[in-house]
């Protein structure tokens, strides 16, 4: 039912006019949603104006005339097959997709990550589940059968009706066709001796045509034949050696009137050979509403005939269809009685009823029942006016009753489904040739049915039981087992009698053995993971499986297999190299189920050269490869030349990748207890502002925190107080650390600086693990000898100055202008060069480079409460005006 709800608001969209806003153009037919990496195709002009069909109405500029009932029958037929195809999609889905997978479309389906590969898992997941077209065919049928529409019966017919009306001017006249005014005639006449003359005339208001050789001659009510005749008797008469021929050129046209619930109502002109139908053709045939049995035309002079179109639609009969005059009316009346027929029956539809017609009628109507039609009951609910509709169940095999059932107008018909089920069948499924639904024979043995579906399969199929599934009483099962070898023996004990939806299972020796035929390989190969066992399989085939050895393979290679005992395993030891290079080797070890090859890597040596990266202030900068595993710090010193004389030892930056630091969970620890420890410490400062009255505000010093960064300082030289001042006056009083955000820099970073004391390591003063060992990917760079010395934070004015030898913190800090009023001097650090942070007391003069940083202090500035007390009695002011509107309004 969604379906049609979806269908019938397309349908509905397009008759209000707003298809026809759309443009005919291809461009901009098609947009698509771009959602991350991905992109989804959104239908947002369905038509396609390649796509639409020639004879579509067109308007005075040529574009397709969208308002015209052409145009929506076409789109309501372009959206039933959209209906049909979906519906077909989401059956082949549902059928052919393994209960144990996800659909891509299904919200709960994610890309899982590379598991370790599983040779077993993947046999069984390539089975294929195969659905035949009927089954589909079938399924698609019964969901659109009960959300399809049902048509008006003998509707479709005239929507050919212009295909029709298009052919019938150029057809031939019939031989009984009555000449009248306005026909033309070509009459040929041609003596012996190869004379010949040609005269085109047309019939005059008076019925007569003027031939210059024989005068004016009467052909009105004549056929083309009996005029012939004449034209030849008035040559005869005058000329003995002429001869004549006459022919029909072009039909007369006449004026007719359609009216009534035709699609498009009034005068037309039409071809003189029109009929009826041919007049209903033209105007679009009846409407919804109109009737089709009893269609009224009417001549010039007053007097009607009658036409049922069911008898030409039914049974082909034609003898109604009147041939129409000059001035003929073709009325339409509104449809008086009509019945809906669904279900399984040839031509479900709703059908126009006449007096006393029987629902054995109305199912002849309908093409009669099919097939698979349910013959215990046809059901027919009523309308019953002001009371609840009653329903009617009616045997299908009784004739006597169908011919009884008088059909009432607004009758719904069903004629349901019959079961689908199969009562004389059998099932055999598991290892078996063809599995399937065999037809059950009086004293069918299970050795008969096994041989019907091809006998077993002998490779895998298990001799030693097997099950049949029997249905018992009150639905219940129950489980018979027998010997499937003696059974095809013909045992009379094994070999059971089957009844009628018997299931009968046979299994694979796999399925009921322990799952033992599998060998698991790890270690440096390119593909680790479980593997089937195949009878003679050696070390060497298992490695070739496993896509051959990784590069760090060292060759070693450890079998472990489980004793006998059970209690201990055994380990065999062997070269892979020796295994893969003489398959009859030792080393090539035979192997057996359960066994575990562990391929060792090789640890100790380096499988691709590992290169470092110096920068800056050396002689010879540049990647630089290790000579061996443990090269030193110093040794990459003196391998580029050494430092050039502006180099600055001190602040020599080295960076190493995290991974070489540390292993990925420790740093997902680490991150986990930095966030709750800064979380646990917010909500402690955030009680302790609340026990002081502050409210939860970002104020004025944590913007000096934020924009005050050490780049930005660096960058602008303005003093945080000097922006700060500037916005105190506008911002209310709050809490500065209300919302403050304590942050640190991530514990996981792509590299990681490590201070280095490069100056003892190059002077040789350091011990044994200060010269570091260098490992793949370092870089360590030397900067340029600075000059000046920074601070910044809480000072007056923050700024670099000048180094001067042998001073200490507070020479730069006065020279900054000195602390600001909330400044907590007390926490002031020392950034090093080397990268090293240390509080300033203990940090006597002060090196070239360093960083001097001053923390503000807190502040709590306590809420306005006057001006609190204030919003309150305008609040309560507001509510008492409301109450007093609502009130007056009220009385």
């Amino acid at each position: 039912m969604k379906r049609f709800v979806i269908l019938c608001i397309l349908v509905l969209t397009a008759t209000t006019g707003l298809w026809a806003q759309m443009p005919t153009t291809a461009a901009g037919t098609f947009s698509t949603i771009a959602t991350g990496s991905s992109k989804i195709a959104k239908v947002g002009r369905p038509v396609i104006a390649g796509l639409l069909p020639e004879n579509l109405p067109k308007t005075d500029t040529g574009a397709i005339d969208k308002t015209s009932a052409e145009y929506y029958k076409w789109r309501l037929e372009q959206l039933q097959k959209q209906l049909y195809e979906k519906t077909r999609e989401e059956v082949v889905r549902e059928k052919t997709l393994p209960d144990r997978q996800l659909s891509p479309d299904d919200p709960a389906f994610e890309i899982q990550e590379e598991e370790r590969y599983d040779e077993l898992k993947q046999k069984k997941e390539e089975r294929e589940v195969t659905v035949s077209e009927v089954e589909i065919e079938e399924e698609v049928q019964k969901r659109l059968g009960s959300e399809t529409e049902l048509e008006k019966f003998g509707k479709a017919f005239f929507d050919k009706g212009e295909m029709a009306q298009a052919t019938l001017f150029a057809s031939s006249a019939p031989s009984d066709y009555r000449l009248g005014p306005g026909d033309e005639l070509k009459i040929i006449i041609w003596s012996e001796l190869g004379d010949e003359t040609v005269y085109d005339v047309q019939v005059n208001p008076e019925g007569q045509v003027y031939v210059p050789i024989l005068g004016i001659l009467g052909v009105s009510g004549r056929t083309v034949g009996e005029f012939e005749q004449t034209v030849l008797g008035r040559l005869s008469d005058k000329f003995k050696h002429f001869k004549g021929q006459v022919t029909l050129s072009k039909v007369r046209t006449i004026q007719i009137f359609v009216v009534g619930e035709v699609e498009k109502p009034g005068a037309m002109t039409s071809s003189g050979l029109a009929t009826a139908f041919t007049a209903l053709y033209q105007a679009g045939g009846p409407t919804e509403r109109g009737s089709m049995r009893f269609i009224k035309v009417l001549d010039s002079a007053g007097k009607s005939k009658q036409i049922d179109l069911y008898r030409y639609l039914l049974s082909g009969d034609r003898s109604q269809d009147i041939p129409l005059a000059n001035g003929d009316t073709v009325f339409v009346p509104t449809v008086n009685a009509q019945v809906r027929i669904s279900g399984m029956v040839t031509r479900p539809a709703v059908y126009e009823i006449t007096e006393n017609t029987t629902l054995a009628q109305g199912l002849l109507m309908a093409g009669n029942v099919q097939a698979k039609a349910y013959s215990g009951r046809v059901r027919v609910t009523r309308w019953s006016g002001d009371k609840r509709r009653q329903t009617y169940d009616i045997n299908l095999d009784a004739q006597s009753e169908l011919d009884a059932f008088m059909l009432m107008n607004g009758d719904e018909i069903a004629v349901e489904r019959a079961t689908e089920k199969v009562g004389n069948e059998v099932a055999i499924e598991g290892s078996i040739t063809r599995p399937g639904e065999y037809a059950w024979s009086q004293g069918m043995k299970v050795a008969d049915l096994i041989m019907r579906a091809g006998g077993v399969i002998k490779e895998e199929t298990s001799l030693q039981q097997g099950h049949i599934l029997r249905k018992s009483a009150a639905g219940k099962e129950e489980l018979l087992s027998f010997n499937v070898k003696f059974a095809l023996l013909d045992d009379k004990v094994q070999n059971l009698e089957l009844q009628p939806l018997d299931r009968v299972r046979l299994f694979a020796e796999q399925d009921v053995t322990p799952e033992t035929r599998f060998i698991n390989i790890d270690g440096a190969v390119r593909r680790p993971g479980q593997y089937i066992y195949r009878d003679g399989m050696k070390l060497a085939d298992l490695v070739m499986s496993a896509r051959g050895l990784s590069v760090d393979a060292s060759g070693d290679v450890e079998v472990a297999r489980i004793k006998d005992s059970g209690n201990t395993s055994e380990i065999v030891r062997a070269n892979v190299h020796e295994a893969m290079v003489h398959a009859d080797s030792a080393d090539n070890v035979s192997l057996q189920p359960l066994d575990r090859v562990s391929v060792i890597a090789r640890g100790d040596g380096m499988t691709e050269p590992e290169v470092v990266f110096i920068k800056g202030q050396v002689r010879r900068p540049g990647p630089y490869a290790l000579k061996h595993k443990g090269e030193k710090l110093s040794s990459l010193i003196e391998r580029a030349g050494g430092l050039t004389p502006d180099a600055f030892a001190e602040g020599a930056v080295f960076m190493r990748r995290t991974e070489h630091i540390t292993s990925a969970k420790q740093l997902e620890t680490a991150e986990n207890v930095q966030e709750e420890m800064f979380r646990q410490a917010s909500l402690d400062l955030r009680a302790d502002l609340l026990r002081s009255g502050a409210k939860f505000e970002t104020g004025n010093v944590r913007q000096e925190l934020t924009s005050g960064t050490v780049s930005e300082q660096l960058m602008a030289g303005k003093s945080p107080v000097e922006s700060g001042v500037a916005k105190s006056s506008a911002d209310e009083e709050r809490s500065g650390f209300a919302g403050i955000e304590m942050r640190s820099r991530g514990a996981y970073e792509e590299m990681v600086r490590i201070p280095v004391p490069l100056p003892a390591i190059i002077a040789g003063k350091t011990g044994e693990f200060e010269d570091l060992s260098l490992l793949d990917g370092d870089q360590l760079t030397i900067p340029v000898m600075p000059r000046t010395v920074s601070v910044l934070g809480a000072v007056v004015n923050p700024t670099t100055i000048i180094f001067s030898n042998r001073q200490g913190a507070r020479y730069y800090i006065n020279r900054a202008g000195g602390f600001t009023s909330h400044s907590d001097h007390r926490r002031t650090v020392i950034v090093k060069a080397n990268g090293e942070v240390m509080p300033m007391r203990q940090v006597r003069h002060i090196s070239r480079g360093d960083i001097i940083l001053v923390p503000p202090k807190p502040r709590l500035v306590r809420p306005d409460k006057l001006k609190e007390f204030g919003n309150i009695a305008s609040i309560i002011g507001n509510l008492a005006v409301t109450y007093k509107v609502v009130n007056d309004a009220n009385k």
